[in-house]
């Protein structure tokens, strides 16, 4: 996954990866990792405070038949730090917010280049809409090539909706006084995030049958869900999009379990500077058939001043965990795979804590041309989504810091510069005493254009048309009604039927690199069964 905007939560990933691959997601693909946890920022308008350049992005909200919408609330979360996926409710973000006027229209005030922190954040491209009565919306910042004021936004809010969950205990019985939270939303972009202040305004809680209406969330939209109860902790509800779907879907809990870690005593010193993260997915069996999904349970806790991490309840099942760790530390915790919570009992774990070591790399373009600087490397180490960001200095060389063991690399940001990485990062094994690592090497791209037909050779329009190198997403584009679309970044040394192809339709009709044919590579044609 090359960009990454978007978050979806890792089980959700793991579940629906083919849509996950064509928006990659945009998704904060990397950074999970360690840093201090911070108040929240929200906009604030306080671009002269950051002493950065600030720009406009105008709008307007309809609805659909072009009348104006007054009182539109409208929230731009731009820029956020790289753990805003981890724990979106206690990293900072920055936000523009406004409300449409008696014409429908609006004006954000951002930063051209926003710090969190003190460091570049990473950058969002939606635009949020909502009011009262109609459905939630968003649309995309475009900026031209070589312009900085984006093009004009209009957003169009379609009439409120139907739907309604209904929040069941593992018997089946109604749950009052839940609380219910969406969390991702289909988008033009992926499947996306909803900003915390609109995720609070939307927030429900149940009645006495169990029940809440959402009548801003569509249902043919409308990805995942978190449901909050005493007895139950928090679980994630995902759900299939389809306008076929009943108005009214039941969401049954499931029976929970505990955990219970220690972190060695002579390790003390470092256990109030981490936070953990559990995601607990149900136990899958043989010839099991998805969807419907079962509900994922999600828990978060710290380490006490005696070493002891206490999870009270979290839905049974397969546990993945998460840390955060203070950047100050030298350490890192040594976190388990997995581990298994069964209903009703106590699983228990150890954490003991590893020395960082220094490495060495470099990043290296393809043609020996100039260094490439400020280019942000992922640097992946230990268990699931550990790692941390590098940037590489004039000479595109970079040092980290990571546990001894296997390690990848990423580039971050290479969307601004003519290079593209080739494949999927590689594992490299490390040690403190063979600290230097093989250069990163990218390879030069190129834009290529294309058009997608069905099988009778009729263009298809707004088709999402993703090309990947082996399985390591290259380009994405979207075809305009005569079918025709142009991928941004292509390996120039790779020809057009190298590449396999991956085409999504907005019915929802996903054809995977089986059922993509190269009509031609040059042009390049692709046809797609319909």
């Amino acid at each position: 996954m090359n960009q990454a905007t978007t978050w979806m939560h890792p089980s959700a990933q793991r579940r629906n990866m083919s849509c996950f691959n064509l928006v990659v997601l945009l998704t904060l693909s990397s950074a999970l990792v360690s840093a201090q946890e911070i108040a929240p920022l929200t906009d604030a308008g306080n671009a002269a405070d950051q002493d950065q350049e600030v720009i406009e992005i105008v709008g307007s909200v309809a609805d659909k038949q072009r009348r104006p919408i007054v009182n539109a609330d409208i929230i731009y979360p731009y820029a956020f730090d790289r753990y805003y996926a981890f724990d979106r409710y206690s990293t900072r973000t920055i936000s523009a917010s406004a409300v449409s006027n008696e014409k429908g229209e609006f004006v954000l005030r951002v930063h051209n280049s926003p710090l969190v922190d003190g460091k570049v954040a990473y950058a969002e491209s939606l635009v949020w809409a909502y009011s009262k009565g109609y459905c939630l919306e968003a649309a995309r910042v475009v900026t031209d090539s070589g312009a900085v004021k984006p093009a004009p936004i209009h957003i169009e809010l379609l009439p409120e909706t139907d739907t309604t969950l209904v929040i069941v205990n593992p018997d089946g019985q109604p749950m009052q006084d839940v609380l219910v939270e969406p969390m991702n939303y289909k988008t033009s972009s992926a499947f996306s995030l909803i900003p915390s202040d609109t995720k609070d305004q939307l927030a429900q809680r149940t009645d006495a049958q169990g029940r809440v209406n959402l009548p801003a969330l569509s249902r043919d939209r409308l990805f995942s869900v978190w449901v909050t109860s005493e007895d139950y902790g928090i679980q994630s509800q995902q759900f299939t999009l389809s306008k076929d779907e009943p108005a009214e879907r039941n969401i049954q809990l499931r029976p929970v379990g505990r955990i219970q870690g220690t972190i060695p005593k002579h390790e003390l010193q470092w256990t109030l500077k981490v936070k953990l993260w559990f995601t607990s997915n149900e136990f899958m069996k043989v010839g099991q058939a998805r969807p419907p999904w079962p509900t994922e349970g999600i828990a978060k806790a710290s380490v006490d001043a005696f070493g002891r991490i206490r999870v009270p309840r979290i839905a049974e099942g397969q546990v993945q965990i998460d840390a955060l760790v203070d950047d100050s530390l030298s350490v890192r915790p040594t976190l388990p795979d997995r581990i298994e919570v069964k209903a009703g009992e106590l699983t228990e774990f150890k954490m003991p804590m590893q020395e960082l070591i220094k490495i060495h790399g470099s990043l290296i373009p393809e043609d020996n041309q100039s260094p490439l600087s400020g280019i942000k490397i992922h640097v992946y180490y230990g268990e699931f989504r550990q790692g941390t960001d590098v940037t590489t200095d004039e000479d595109g060389r970079f040092t980290a810091l990571v546990v001894p063991g296997a390690v990848r690399f990423q580039p971050m940001n290479l969307h601004s510069t003519k290079y593209l990485q080739l494949g999927q990062p590689k594992s490299i094994v490390v040690s403190a005493t063979d600290n230097k690592v093989p250069p990163i090497e990218v390879v030069l791209a190129e834009p290529r254009d294309g058009k997608v037909i069905n099988r009778l050779g009729v263009p298809v329009a707004n088709a999402n048309v993703s090309a990947y190198y082996g399985n390591w997403l290259c380009s994405s584009a979207t075809s305009n009604r005569d079918g025709q679309f142009s991928l941004p970044k292509m390996p120039a040394s790779i020809a057009s039927d190298q590449a396999t192809y991956r085409v999504h339709l907005d019915t929802g009709v996903t054809f995977n690199s089986a059922k993509v044919s190269i009509e031609s590579a040059s042009p390049l044609v692709l046809k797609i069964g319909l």
